[in-house]
Protein backbone atom coordinates (compact mmCIF):
# COMPACT_ATOMS: atom_id res chain seq x y z
CA UNK A 1 0.00 0.00 0.00
CA UNK A 2 1.63 3.67 -0.96
CA UNK A 3 0.92 6.57 1.15
CA UNK A 4 1.58 10.00 0.04
CA UNK A 5 3.65 12.23 2.63
CA UNK A 6 0.72 14.04 2.44
CA UNK A 7 -1.21 11.45 4.62
CA UNK A 8 1.88 11.18 7.30
CA UNK A 9 1.92 12.66 10.44
CA UNK A 10 4.97 13.95 12.85
CA UNK A 11 8.15 11.52 12.27
CA UNK A 12 6.43 9.52 9.26
CA UNK A 13 3.94 8.49 11.55
CA UNK A 14 0.73 7.55 10.19
CA UNK A 15 -1.08 5.31 13.36
CA UNK A 16 -1.00 5.92 16.58
CA UNK A 17 -2.60 3.01 18.42
CA UNK A 18 -3.83 4.11 22.38
CA UNK A 19 -4.55 1.80 24.65
CA UNK A 20 -6.10 3.19 28.50
CA UNK A 21 -5.05 0.73 30.89
CA UNK A 22 -5.60 0.23 34.76
CA UNK A 23 -4.04 -3.01 36.56
CA UNK A 24 -4.58 -5.04 33.23
CA UNK A 25 -1.68 -7.52 34.28
CA UNK A 26 -0.63 -9.83 31.63
CA UNK A 27 -3.68 -9.02 29.63
CA UNK A 28 -1.82 -5.69 28.39
CA UNK A 29 1.34 -8.06 27.85
CA UNK A 30 -0.61 -9.97 24.96
CA UNK A 31 -2.50 -7.12 23.41
CA UNK A 32 0.33 -5.53 23.36
CA UNK A 33 1.92 -8.26 21.83
CA UNK A 34 -0.81 -8.39 18.88
CA UNK A 35 -0.77 -4.97 18.15
CA UNK A 36 3.11 -5.03 17.40
CA UNK A 37 2.36 -8.22 15.40
CA UNK A 38 -0.34 -5.72 13.25
CA UNK A 39 1.70 -2.95 12.60
CA UNK A 40 4.52 -5.13 11.63
CA UNK A 41 5.44 -3.18 8.41
CA UNK A 42 3.35 -0.05 8.88
CA UNK A 43 4.51 3.53 10.12
CA UNK A 44 2.60 2.97 13.67
CA UNK A 45 3.65 4.48 16.84
CA UNK A 46 1.88 2.76 19.98
CA UNK A 47 1.14 4.67 23.41
CA UNK A 48 0.02 3.35 26.29
CA UNK A 49 -1.81 5.77 28.91
CA UNK A 50 -1.22 3.87 32.29
CA UNK A 51 -2.85 4.29 35.72
CA UNK A 52 -1.95 1.36 37.44
CA UNK A 53 -1.27 0.98 41.25
CA UNK A 54 -0.11 -3.01 40.93
CA UNK A 55 2.64 -5.00 38.60
CA UNK A 56 1.38 -3.78 35.84
CA UNK A 57 3.65 -0.37 35.91
CA UNK A 58 6.83 -3.10 35.47
CA UNK A 59 5.50 -5.01 33.05
CA UNK A 60 5.05 -2.16 30.61
CA UNK A 61 8.13 -0.54 32.22
CA UNK A 62 9.66 -3.77 30.37
CA UNK A 63 8.62 -2.54 26.70
CA UNK A 64 11.42 -0.34 24.68
CA UNK A 65 9.31 -0.31 21.66
CA UNK A 66 5.87 1.87 22.97
CA UNK A 67 5.30 5.20 24.39
CA UNK A 68 4.55 5.01 28.21
CA UNK A 69 2.10 7.60 29.75
CA UNK A 70 2.25 7.48 33.60
CA UNK A 71 -0.44 9.11 35.74
CA UNK A 72 -0.52 8.66 39.43
CA UNK A 73 -3.87 9.41 39.39
CA UNK A 74 -7.07 7.12 38.00
CA UNK A 75 -8.34 7.83 34.51
CA UNK A 76 -11.15 6.84 33.30
CA UNK A 77 -10.79 5.41 29.85
CA UNK A 78 -11.98 8.43 28.33
CA UNK A 79 -9.74 10.56 29.98
CA UNK A 80 -6.87 8.18 29.30
CA UNK A 81 -7.48 7.88 25.90
CA UNK A 82 -7.79 12.06 25.07
CA UNK A 83 -4.64 12.11 27.18
CA UNK A 84 -2.86 9.47 24.13
CA UNK A 85 -4.67 11.16 21.74
CA UNK A 86 -3.63 14.81 22.42
CA UNK A 87 0.38 13.51 22.21
CA UNK A 88 -0.32 11.17 19.35
CA UNK A 89 2.02 12.27 16.11
CA UNK A 90 -0.39 9.92 14.00
CA UNK A 91 -3.06 11.73 11.51
CA UNK A 92 -5.35 8.08 12.29
CA UNK A 93 -6.08 7.74 15.32
CA UNK A 94 -6.85 3.83 16.64
CA UNK A 95 -8.08 2.55 19.56
CA UNK A 96 -8.33 -0.47 21.82
CA UNK A 97 -8.13 -2.11 25.13
CA UNK A 98 -6.05 -3.58 27.73
CA UNK A 99 -8.48 -6.76 27.22
CA UNK A 100 -8.37 -7.17 23.59
CA UNK A 101 -6.36 -9.00 21.11
CA UNK A 102 -6.30 -6.80 17.45
CA UNK A 103 -6.30 -9.08 14.63
CA UNK A 104 -2.78 -9.19 12.79
CA UNK A 105 -4.74 -7.24 9.71
CA UNK A 106 -6.54 -4.96 11.77
CA UNK A 107 -4.26 -1.60 11.30
CA UNK A 108 -4.28 -2.62 7.56
CA UNK A 109 -8.49 -2.67 7.58
CA UNK A 110 -7.97 0.85 9.27
CA UNK A 111 -5.65 2.05 6.58
CA UNK A 112 -7.92 0.72 3.59
CA UNK A 113 -10.93 2.49 5.21
CA UNK A 114 -9.53 6.37 5.05
CA UNK A 115 -10.94 7.51 7.76
CA UNK A 116 -8.48 10.72 7.99
CA UNK A 117 -9.47 10.94 4.29
CA UNK A 118 -13.13 10.34 4.00
CA UNK A 119 -13.92 11.60 7.22
CA UNK A 120 -15.54 9.38 9.56
CA UNK A 121 -15.25 7.16 12.52
CA UNK A 122 -14.65 3.56 11.54
CA UNK A 123 -14.49 0.11 13.38
CA UNK A 124 -15.78 -3.71 13.19
CA UNK A 125 -16.95 -6.38 15.21
CA UNK A 126 -15.67 -7.29 18.13
CA UNK A 127 -15.09 -11.28 18.73
CA UNK A 128 -15.80 -13.67 21.55
CA UNK A 129 -12.63 -14.08 23.28
CA UNK A 130 -14.01 -16.49 26.42
CA UNK A 131 -16.34 -19.06 23.89
CA UNK A 132 -15.96 -21.84 25.79
CA UNK A 133 -17.35 -20.28 29.10
CA UNK A 134 -20.94 -19.83 29.95
CA UNK A 135 -20.43 -16.34 31.95
CA UNK A 136 -17.84 -15.05 29.06
CA UNK A 137 -20.26 -15.65 26.29
CA UNK A 138 -23.06 -13.83 28.10
CA UNK A 139 -21.12 -10.98 28.59
CA UNK A 140 -19.60 -10.96 24.64
CA UNK A 141 -23.24 -11.10 23.56
CA UNK A 142 -24.86 -8.94 26.38
CA UNK A 143 -22.63 -6.17 25.33
CA UNK A 144 -21.24 -6.57 21.71
CA UNK A 145 -24.54 -7.76 20.05
CA UNK A 146 -24.99 -4.88 18.16
CA UNK A 147 -21.21 -5.38 17.13
CA UNK A 148 -21.43 -9.14 15.71
CA UNK A 149 -19.33 -10.26 12.69
CA UNK A 150 -22.18 -11.52 11.06
CA UNK A 151 -23.39 -7.74 10.44
CA UNK A 152 -22.84 -5.91 6.74
CA UNK A 153 -21.17 -2.88 6.64
CA UNK A 154 -23.63 0.02 7.35
CA UNK A 155 -23.91 3.31 9.17
CA UNK A 156 -24.24 3.15 13.39
CA UNK A 157 -24.91 5.36 16.15
CA UNK A 158 -21.81 4.98 17.87
CA UNK A 159 -18.75 2.31 18.27
CA UNK A 160 -16.92 0.47 20.79
CA UNK A 161 -13.32 2.26 21.72
CA UNK A 162 -12.40 -1.66 22.05
CA UNK A 163 -12.40 -1.22 18.34
CA UNK A 164 -12.59 2.20 17.01
CA UNK A 165 -10.34 4.74 14.64
CA UNK A 166 -10.67 8.41 13.38
CA UNK A 167 -8.57 11.06 12.07
CA UNK A 168 -6.66 13.13 14.40
CA UNK A 169 -8.55 16.19 13.49
CA UNK A 170 -12.09 14.87 13.28
CA UNK A 171 -11.20 13.45 17.12
CA UNK A 172 -10.31 17.55 17.89
CA UNK A 173 -13.17 18.23 16.18
CA UNK A 174 -16.05 16.13 17.92
CA UNK A 175 -14.63 16.87 21.56
CA UNK A 176 -12.49 13.62 22.62
CA UNK A 177 -14.62 11.93 24.97
CA UNK A 178 -16.16 12.43 27.51
CA UNK A 179 -14.54 11.71 31.10
CA UNK A 180 -17.60 9.28 32.10
CA UNK A 181 -16.70 5.86 33.81
CA UNK A 182 -19.05 4.09 31.45
CA UNK A 183 -21.17 5.13 28.12
CA UNK A 184 -17.87 7.63 26.76
CA UNK A 185 -17.96 5.52 23.86
CA UNK A 186 -22.22 6.31 22.99
CA UNK A 187 -21.57 9.97 23.89
CA UNK A 188 -18.51 10.21 21.74
CA UNK A 189 -20.91 8.82 18.79
CA UNK A 190 -23.34 11.44 19.23
CA UNK A 191 -20.88 14.03 19.27
CA UNK A 192 -19.56 12.66 15.86
CA UNK A 193 -23.26 13.06 14.68
CA UNK A 194 -23.46 16.55 15.73
CA UNK A 195 -20.25 17.61 13.57
CA UNK A 196 -21.19 15.66 10.37
CA UNK A 197 -19.11 12.71 11.13
CA UNK A 198 -20.48 10.04 10.16
CA UNK A 199 -19.80 6.38 12.18
CA UNK A 200 -19.21 3.07 10.13
CA UNK A 201 -19.42 -0.35 11.16
CA UNK A 202 -16.67 -2.42 8.79
CA UNK A 203 -16.90 -5.96 9.27
CA UNK A 204 -13.38 -6.41 8.02
CA UNK A 205 -11.93 -4.42 11.03
CA UNK A 206 -11.90 -7.03 13.56
CA UNK A 207 -11.05 -6.98 17.49
CA UNK A 208 -11.38 -9.99 19.93
CA UNK A 209 -12.37 -9.13 23.43
CA UNK A 210 -11.72 -11.14 26.67
CA UNK A 211 -14.57 -11.05 28.78
CA UNK A 212 -15.22 -11.39 32.36
CA UNK A 213 -15.69 -15.46 33.24
CA UNK A 214 -16.25 -15.07 37.09
CA UNK A 215 -20.29 -14.62 37.66
CA UNK A 216 -19.98 -11.68 40.13
CA UNK A 217 -17.76 -9.42 38.21
CA UNK A 218 -20.37 -10.54 35.37
CA UNK A 219 -23.18 -9.34 37.34
CA UNK A 220 -21.50 -6.52 39.21
CA UNK A 221 -20.22 -4.49 35.83
CA UNK A 222 -24.11 -4.94 34.37
CA UNK A 223 -24.70 -2.91 36.78
CA UNK A 224 -22.10 -0.63 36.78
CA UNK A 225 -22.34 -0.15 32.51
CA UNK A 226 -26.40 0.60 33.10
CA UNK A 227 -25.49 2.94 35.43
CA UNK A 228 -23.45 4.72 33.01
CA UNK A 229 -25.96 4.34 30.11
CA UNK A 230 -28.74 6.02 32.36
CA UNK A 231 -26.84 8.91 33.35
CA UNK A 232 -25.46 9.65 29.98
CA UNK A 233 -29.15 9.70 28.66
CA UNK A 234 -29.85 11.86 31.50
CA UNK A 235 -27.37 14.35 30.70
CA UNK A 236 -27.32 14.46 26.74
CA UNK A 237 -29.78 14.41 24.58
CA UNK A 238 -29.92 10.97 22.56
CA UNK A 239 -32.04 7.37 22.29
CA UNK A 240 -33.03 6.07 25.25
CA UNK A 241 -33.61 9.80 27.51
CA UNK A 242 -36.84 9.89 27.82
CA UNK A 243 -37.08 6.39 29.33
CA UNK A 244 -34.32 7.17 31.94
CA UNK A 245 -36.33 10.59 32.66
CA UNK A 246 -39.49 8.49 33.31
CA UNK A 247 -39.59 6.64 36.43
CA UNK A 248 -42.40 4.02 35.43
CA UNK A 249 -40.63 3.23 32.07
CA UNK A 250 -37.64 1.20 34.29
CA UNK A 251 -39.30 -1.82 34.93
CA UNK A 252 -39.34 -2.49 31.41
CA UNK A 253 -35.50 -2.02 30.62
CA UNK A 254 -34.58 -5.55 31.55
CA UNK A 255 -37.05 -7.03 29.59
CA UNK A 256 -36.29 -4.61 26.61
CA UNK A 257 -32.54 -5.26 26.69
CA UNK A 258 -32.96 -9.19 26.65
CA UNK A 259 -35.57 -9.37 24.03
CA UNK A 260 -32.78 -7.17 21.94
CA UNK A 261 -29.84 -9.51 22.51
CA UNK A 262 -31.90 -11.93 21.52
CA UNK A 263 -33.07 -10.61 18.63
CA UNK A 264 -29.46 -9.30 17.53
CA UNK A 265 -27.93 -12.81 18.13
CA UNK A 266 -30.12 -14.90 16.64
CA UNK A 267 -29.48 -12.73 13.44
CA UNK A 268 -25.77 -11.75 13.51
CA UNK A 269 -24.28 -14.52 15.13
CA UNK A 270 -25.61 -17.29 13.04
CA UNK A 271 -22.63 -19.09 14.30
CA UNK A 272 -22.33 -18.97 17.68
CA UNK A 273 -26.17 -19.49 18.26
CA UNK A 274 -25.20 -22.92 20.32
CA UNK A 275 -22.93 -20.97 22.32
CA UNK A 276 -25.58 -17.87 22.86
CA UNK A 277 -28.15 -20.36 23.26
CA UNK A 278 -26.59 -22.24 26.45
CA UNK A 279 -25.70 -18.62 27.99
CA UNK A 280 -29.54 -17.50 28.05
CA UNK A 281 -29.99 -18.35 31.91
CA UNK A 282 -26.75 -15.79 32.37
CA UNK A 283 -27.86 -13.46 29.99
CA UNK A 284 -31.23 -13.20 31.26
CA UNK A 285 -29.78 -12.50 34.85
CA UNK A 286 -27.72 -9.80 33.80
CA UNK A 287 -30.32 -8.44 32.26
CA UNK A 288 -32.09 -7.87 35.52
CA UNK A 289 -29.06 -6.05 37.03
CA UNK A 290 -28.72 -3.78 34.44
CA UNK A 291 -32.35 -3.15 34.97
CA UNK A 292 -31.60 -2.15 38.49
CA UNK A 293 -28.42 -0.26 37.87
CA UNK A 294 -30.31 1.81 35.12
CA UNK A 295 -32.55 2.73 37.90
CA UNK A 296 -29.26 3.15 40.26
CA UNK A 297 -28.08 5.84 37.62
CA UNK A 298 -31.43 7.42 36.44
CA UNK A 299 -31.62 8.65 40.47
CA UNK A 300 -28.19 9.32 40.94
CA UNK A 301 -26.91 12.79 40.78
CA UNK A 302 -24.34 13.04 38.05
CA UNK A 303 -22.20 16.03 36.71
CA UNK A 304 -20.13 14.65 33.74
CA UNK A 305 -16.76 16.13 33.15
CA UNK A 306 -15.23 16.72 29.74
CA UNK A 307 -18.39 18.52 28.38
CA UNK A 308 -16.87 21.89 27.01
CA UNK A 309 -16.22 22.80 23.45
CA UNK A 310 -13.00 21.57 22.28
CA UNK A 311 -10.04 19.42 23.21
CA UNK A 312 -7.35 20.95 24.47
CA UNK A 313 -5.71 19.73 26.93
CA UNK A 314 -2.47 21.08 28.76
CA UNK A 315 -0.02 19.21 30.98
CA UNK A 316 3.66 18.64 31.92
CA UNK A 317 5.54 15.67 29.71
CA UNK A 318 8.88 14.34 30.88
CA UNK A 319 10.73 12.13 28.99
CA UNK A 320 12.03 9.39 30.83
CA UNK A 321 13.96 6.50 29.67
CA UNK A 322 12.24 7.34 26.17
CA UNK A 323 8.81 6.88 27.73
CA UNK A 324 6.59 10.03 28.32
CA UNK A 325 6.01 10.30 31.91
CA UNK A 326 2.58 12.18 32.80
CA UNK A 327 2.95 13.79 36.45
CA UNK A 328 -0.22 13.97 38.03
CA UNK A 329 -3.61 13.90 35.88
CA UNK A 330 -5.27 17.33 36.15
CA UNK A 331 -6.53 18.38 32.84
CA UNK A 332 -8.16 21.46 31.89
CA UNK A 333 -10.12 21.80 28.72
CA UNK A 334 -10.43 25.22 26.93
Amino acid sequence: MHLAASNRGKNGVIISVIIPCYNAGDAIVTCLNAVEKAAEGLPVEIIVVDSSDDETKALLEKRDNIILIRSEKRLFPGEARNVGAELASGKILCFTDADCIPDKEWLREVLESRPHIIRAVVGGPLLNGTPTNIVGTAEYFSEFSAFLPGMGKKRVGFLPTANLAIGKEDFLLAGGFKALEKGSDVAFGKDCASKGIPVIFDPRIKVTHRNRTDLKQFLKNQERLARGASQTRRSFRMRGSLVAKIPILWPFVPFARFLRICLRSMIYGRDQRIGFLKSLPVILLGSFYYGKGFAQGALEKFHPKGTGKGCSYRQKIKQVSGHRDLKGSKFEQT
